[in-house]
Parts: C-alpha cells; structure tokens; sequence
C-alpha cells in the first residue's frame, strides 16, 4: 500500500451521479474513505441537475470517477486506480 499524499498535494475527486443509480451509491461508498485518507476532496455530481450538458456527455455511463478533472473509471473503480491517481 502506498503512502498518502503530503498534505500540500490536493486533489480533487468527482463522481458523477444519477439519483436512480444504485451503482452511484455503492461507488460513492467505496471511494469516500479512500479519499479522505488521501486528504482530498470529494464531489458528488448529479448529470441530470443543471442545463442538461452533463447528462448528454455522460449518458448512461454513470457512475463515472474523475481525479482533477480526468476519467479514471467508468461503472467500476478499483481501489488501486483510485490510490494510484492520488499518489501521482
């Protein structure tokens, strides 16, 4: 297992939602802890709130996990991506 990050090394986590998704919920479960060990911070996008524009670039591929802006996963996220992404 790597070490955490120090903690001038912030990033940022997005998952991006639907509110019908039961995938969305366990994903957001599953990469919560991983990162607030790893001191970043975390957010939850609804694609279908706002203009619409999210929903038509994500689709159905929901839950989708981005690390500073960049996709990392679609559907499912292994542990070990989401450190990796954090760690560089």
């Amino acid at each position: 297992m790597q070490a955490p990050p120090k903690q001038s090394e912030k990033h940022t986590v997005t998952l991006m939602v639907r509110q019908t998704c039961g995938s969305c919920d366990r994903v957001y479960k599953q990469i919560e802890p991983i990162a607030a060990r790893y001191g970043a911070a975390l957010e939850v996008l609804d694609v279908d709130a706002g203009d619409g524009s999210l929903a038509v670039e994500f689709g159905d591929r929901v839950p989708v996990v981005l690390v500073n802006d960049e996709e990392i996963a679609c559907w499912e996220i292994d542990d070990d991506e989401l450190i990796e992404a954090l760690n560089s």
